[in-house]
């Protein structure tokens, strides 16, 4: 109650319309497809604004409303009305930046269907928004939200207003001690530990800096707050500002101002997500449709590309090295021996990887003969490059503004017939991974995929926070294949042929990404992309980032 009369103390306006809200549900055409938004922070996220006009609907941009139910979006899109989650209620919402926001981004991507998802509470301070898996604490109130949610379709991004209370003239506020010297810090393990446990580690966020005021003697610490704000400096994070806007009371704005809040929050975010909002388009051995596969230069050039994400191979040598390669032998369609003689196919076994020194494998050349499946592939001299060189490339490459930073997938080649044979066993295997990752400080941007349910499990015990994706080729279906993994893993990376809309529906149900591979095909491409799926493994990113409108 005490943080309901600050509440209503701050809000001095003509009282707010209510419109009734009616749940329609989501279309069927649309189901999966969503591109959702977490609208968290206090009242200027919920609005404060008169409804002094009736907003038609879009019959692209929904809301998951606070009474758990799916309708069209119009304002005030925080509506308490048949809300069931208490911590957030929140009566006083009025117009505010949302529908705006969810109308210009979607004048930015005129295919896109948006879904809101608000967990806005006024009069917070940004200790309250600490994380808690308790869903009577704001964060975990949003974090159930936000996964009663995810089936609609794919997390695509979170906006955030906060930081007017935490410049009261007050030591504490609903029994919580105000820092606002350390604004700054609260957010960034807001950020983290919200994209930790909604599992995208680099889950685009926009916040809007505090604007102005006209109560001096009460927000004593506003120029603190704002400072700690403009010195926020995260990846996949951008503030936008709201100092040149008008108020309609001491905080809070007024409905033209709103609207161009909206349209920053919508400018910032679509900086962040590019031309496909969230898709994930990854450069399959780095493109092997176009250079040798998983070589320098062919990252390289996926970097120049634009892909999301460089996929690779990794095994590792008889001395401990890890390095790129698809197979852990020489692969006698491709390579070389050091005498510039093709590897035998029968004698593709003496080579293998795993019982031969970095020193030894660099000898052999594997691009010069091009690739038989490949007619357009660029042929070149390359080597099985170590994977602590990828990642000093892909690490000391400047991406343009707006890619964020590169990701990495990469996959361990274990299976019971090449223990100890070809690969180290599962536990030793992912160890020498993970120590390549974390040397490189990669971790929260690296995937570990496999088909082997055992070498996820091993890299799982090892540190339960690396993203993992199962590969599948198999008949046997989304459920069957999750059963053989002791826990849910981030991705679910199918075989082209396997996903259907019902299979992306359910993973996503599941909170589980799906992203096929290899698709090649420009219409393949497309086809995946209407089902909802989250990525594309591809030999070609170029195509892919073509038929996304990236390139």
């Amino acid at each position: 109650m005490a943080r309901l009369g600050l509440l209503l103390a701050l809000v001095a306006t003509a009282s707010l319309a209510p419109v009734a809200q009616t749940a329609v549900g989501v279309d069927s055409a649309h189901v999966g497809r969503l591109a959702l938004f977490v609208l968290a922070g206090q009242s200027n996220m919920s609005g404060r604004a008169p409804l002094d006009e009736v907003q038609p609907p879009d019959p692209d941009i929904y809301v998951f409303g606070n009474d758990d139910r799916w309708r069209l979006a119009v304002e005030p899109v925080d509506s308490p009305e048949g809300q069931v989650d208490a911590v957030s209620l929140d009566r006083a919402a009025g117009f505010g930046p949302s529908r705006a926001f969810a109308d210009s981004l979607k004048a930015r991507y005129p295919d896109l269907v948006i879904g809101l998802i608000p967990c806005a509470m006024g009069a917070t301070i940004i200790e309250e928004w600490h994380t808690s898996v308790d869903d009577a604490t704001l964060y975990g109130s949003c974090l159930k939200r936000v996964r009663a949610a995810e089936p609609m379709g794919r997390l695509s991004g979170v906006l955030f207003f906060q930081g007017e209370s935490d410049t009261n003239d007050l030591e504490t506020l609903h029994g919580f001690p105000l820092r606002p010297d350390t604004w700054a810090t609260h957010f960034t393990r807001y950020v983290h530990d919200l994209r930790s446990d909604l599992r995208q580690p680099q889950l685009p966020v926009v916040f809007a800096q505090i604007g102005a005021h006209t109560a001096p003697d009460r927000y004593v610490n506003w120029t603190t707050v704002q400072a700690q704000q403009a010195s926020v400096d995260l990846p996949q994070v951008r503030m936008i500002r709201t100092s040149d806007l008008s108020l309609i009371d001491r905080v809070h704005y007024d409905v033209p101002s709103y609207r161009t809040i909206g349209g920053r929050f919508a400018a910032a975010m679509a900086e962040l997500l590019g031309a496909a909002p969230g898709l994930d388009i990854q450069g399959h051995r780095g493109g092997r449709g176009l250079l040798p596969e998983n070589s320098l230069p062919a990252m390289r050039h996926a970097l120049d590309l634009g892909v999301t994400t460089l996929e690779m191979d990794a095994v590792v040598s008889a001395d401990g090295q890890v390095l790129l390669s698809h197979e852990p032998w020489f692969n006698a369609e491709i390579c070389s021996r050091p005498d510039g003689t093709p590897v035998p196919a029968h004698e593709e076994d003496a080579y293998s990887l795993g019982h031969m020194t970095y020193a030894e494998i660099v000898r052999f050349d594997c691009g010069s003969r091009g690739n038989p499946h490949f007619p357009s592939q660029q042929a070149m001299p390359t080597v099985k490059p170590l994977l602590d060189d990828v990642l000093d490339l892909a690490e000391g490459y400047v991406r343009p503004a707006g890619q964020g930073p590169i990701r990495y997938n990469i996959e361990i080649k274990s299976s019971p017939q090449r223990d100890s044979v070809f690969t180290p066993l599962p536990p030793a295997y992912a160890r020498a991974l993970y120590d390549v990752l974390k040397r490189h400080g990669v971790l929260d941007r690296a995937t570990v995929q496999s088909f082997d349910p055992r070498a996820l499990e091993a890299m799982r015990a090892i540190d339960p926070t690396v993203p993992l994706a199962f590969l599948v080729d198999n008949d046997d279906g989304l459920a069957a294949n999750l059963d053989r993994l002791s826990f849910t893993p981030d991705a679910y990376s199918p075989h082209q042929r396997l996903v259907d809309a019902a299979m992306v529906v359910e993973a996503h149900r599941r909170g589980v990404q799906v992203i096929p591979w290899t698709v090649n095909d420009v219409e393949a491409m497309r086809a995946l992309v209407d089902l909802g799926v989250d990525g594309l493994i591809s030999d070609y990113p170029d195509r892919a980032l073509a038929a996304v409108g990236r390139r």
